[in-house]
């Protein structure tokens, strides 16, 4: 997220609304995940770095892990990216690995052994880009996925 980035989009948002100008948002550079990739492993987003490395000692959050499925949702639909997709599932495995059996989420410890609760605010935010996931994406595997997840918190 850089300023021109985030400019372009309220610009693209409010000409949706209204043509403010004519100006199109395709001049800016493509979105990269270059970093986000570095964060992430096959269990999802690592919480911290330090500088370009990850801090696996941080372990692993609902919310990190939630803004990044929006972040990877939202990138694949902007490019249709492979990229995004593998990193959509593993952010969206993430979620349904830490679900407990009352439909609550939780962080996790790097080792995958501990499981901690994490706030309300990030259960908020993991409904959030679950629901984000279904409205935008156009990968069936993945909408299926959600939808027993999505049973489990409900249930």
């Amino acid at each position: 997220m850089i300023w021109p980035n985030v400019a372009s989009s309220y610009l693209h948002l409010f000409n949706k609304i209204v043509k403010l100008r004519e100006e199109t948002t395709e001049k800016y550079p493509t979105i990269k995940l270059n970093h986000l990739k570095k964060l992430t492993d096959n269990v999802g987003c690592i919480q911290f770095a330090k500088l370009a490395v990850p801090d696996n000692a941080s372990g692993y959050t609902v919310d990190d892990n939630s803004r990044a499925l929006i972040v990877s949702t939202t990138h694949d639909k902007l490019y249709n990216s492979e990229i995004s997709k593998e990193l959509s599932k593993i952010y969206l495995n993430f979620l349904e690995k830490v679900q407990d059996k009352d439909g609550k989420f939780n962080d996790m410890s790097y080792e995958e052994r501990n499981l901690i609760p994490s706030s309300e605010d990030s259960t908020g935010r993991s409904l959030w880009a679950l629901g984000y996931l279904i409205n935008n994406s156009k990968n069936n595997e993945l909408i299926e996925k959600l939808k027993l997840c999505l049973i489990n918190l409900i249930v």
